[in-house]
């Protein structure tokens, strides 16, 4: 009976928080996002550069310059794609636990429900026994001061 107390009071609060955990990582996949396509445009840049420096003059030591600057942000683009992923994965985790949890709490309802509902039809029953014991009690009350004469 505690146990399903407990499930109706306290399983909404876990579940506000892993909807909290799921938009903080929301946001932190748009961020990712969003730097994503920062470098995507310098990656535009360094081909177009590359492409000039073909055509015009090879000595275009800032193309250089670009190139490692792409290949730095290519590393760093590596490395936002292994967080997005584990951040869609760590989403996609919370997302099952929230449905797992908001299961188990409507289960739990459910539950309740049903005990609180055993509890209404056995009152009659409880007060009927209540009545039969007091009755016997007087009864038993008698008979000791019958016994005892």
């Amino acid at each position: 009976m505690d146990f399903l107390l407990g499930a109706k009071y306290f399983a909404p609060l876990k579940v506000a928080l892993i909807g909290e955990k799921l938009e903080v990582l929301t946001q932190q996949i748009s961020r990712v996002a969003g730097s994503y396509q920062e470098i995507e445009k310098r990656r535009q840049q360094i081909l177009t550069c590359e492409q000039m420096k073909k055509a015009l003059v090879p000595e275009f030591g800032w193309c250089m310059e670009q190139k490692r600057v792409v290949e730095s942000l290519e590393g760093k683009i590596n490395e936002l794609e292994r967080q997005l992923a584990s951040l869609k994965q760590e989403r996609q985790e919370v997302g099952e636990k929230l449905l797992q949890r908001s299961k188990q709490c409507f289960q739990s309802q459910g539950q309740l429900k049903k005990i609180e509902a055993d509890l209404k039809t056995s009152e009659p029953r409880c007060m009927q026994l209540e009545s039969d014991l007091q009755d016997t009690s007087c009864t038993l009350g008698a008979l000791k001061a019958l016994l005892a004469e």
